[in-house]
């Protein structure tokens, strides 16, 4: 995990954004916990035709749900790069596949 924080999600505007794979969006039901969607968001991002290295997992309280947005290559570790202002994220994580 290179990212732990609220209020924020990773700019789709980084170095995980390949033309040619897009981003892969997977929504959850806000009831599974923490670290069910961690996993869950791991696997999926794994078991995509082309694996996905990066993704960013928030919870979002005004819809009572999870958003795991995996990236095709790696970010790296830069946290700064979750800089899109979210009031309603009220739990992020940014993971990277090593």
């Amino acid at each position: 995990m290179f990212y732990s924080g609220s209020g924020y999600t990773l700019n789709y505007n980084n170095p995980g954004n390949w033309a040619g794979h897009p981003p892969m969006v997977l929504t959850l039901d806000g009831s599974t916990e923490t670290c069910a969607a961690i996993q869950t968001c791991a696997n999926t991002a794994r078991a995509q035709i082309n694996v996905y290295y990066t993704f960013d997992l928030h919870y979002d309280e005004s819809v009572d749900m999870w958003y795991c947005v995996q990236f095709y290559d790696f970010v790296s570790s830069d946290a700064g790069l979750f800089n899109v202002v979210d009031t309603n994220v009220i739990a992020g994580y940014g993971f990277i596949k090593y």
